[in-house]
């Protein structure tokens, strides 16, 4: 049985009995983020500068904890550095669960594959606190594209980003704060980020899941 990440297979075996040694890892891939051509225009339609943006990406859900996104950049107080939270139609999905999208992040909706490939080029980090993932994409999709990653240590976030990605506990603003203010006041440390990703997201290709998928299927046809 195939399951993105060794999180997934153990949620398998929690939740529905399934043995983890049923299970073949296939994590998902990268390389769709080259599909299309960036498309910088984004960044004038909404009024962001290059490198002084935070981005946050993900469907409306509460577990993507966007509320966590937003108030570890408050704490870390950073001139004019907004949080862009791409994702979802509009921010009512968010009231209809119960839950307020942040009111001082700026809410960009759904973008383009080619407007996401600029925010992600463009943005100081992605932010991504979430409270639970069966694998993660957001994160391989920007340390692929180079760009910083601030992201949850729970669920399968750690397999994902390995050691190219600065972790944190969820609810732990404080600690996300100070791991933003790093890369805010240091270039090393964000080029540093930006060569592990890259070598990180290499990684996790969809050629690999494909293969693995079919290696799958045809040992289920022999028998």
């Amino acid at each position: 049985m195939p399951a993105a990440s060794a999180f997934t297979a153990g949620e398998y075996e929690r939740r529905f009995g399934i043995p983890r040694e049923r299970c073949t890892i296939l994590p998902n891939g990268h390389e769709h983020v080259y599909a299309q051509p960036a498309d910088p225009r984004i960044l004038e339609r909404l009024g962001l500068r290059d490198g002084a943006f935070l981005l946050a990406v993900g469907s409306l859900d509460p577990r993507k904890n966007f509320a966590g996104a937003a108030e570890a950049v408050r704490r870390a107080a950073l001139d004019d550095v907004p949080l862009v939270i791409v994702g979802g139609p509009n921010p009512r999905v968010f009231a209809d669960r119960g839950t307020e999208l942040p009111a001082d992040a700026l809410h960009a909706g759904r973008v383009g594959d080619g407007e996401l490939r600029a925010l992600y080029e463009h943005a100081l980090a992605l932010v991504f606190p979430s409270h639970y993932e069966g694998f993660g994409l957001p994160p391989l999709e920007a340390m692929a594209l180079g760009c910083p990653v601030v992201a949850s240590d729970a669920a399968s976030l750690p397999e994902v980003c390995g050691e190219a990605a600065l972790l944190a506990a969820p609810d732990d603003h404080r600690t996300r704060a100070r791991q933003l203010q790093e890369l805010a006041g240091s270039a090393a440390k964000r080029q540093e980020l930006r060569e592990k990703g890259r070598a990180q997201a290499a990684q996790f290709t969809w050629k690999a899941c494909a293969r693995g998928m079919w290696r799958l299927i045809a040992a289920e046809l022999e028998d």
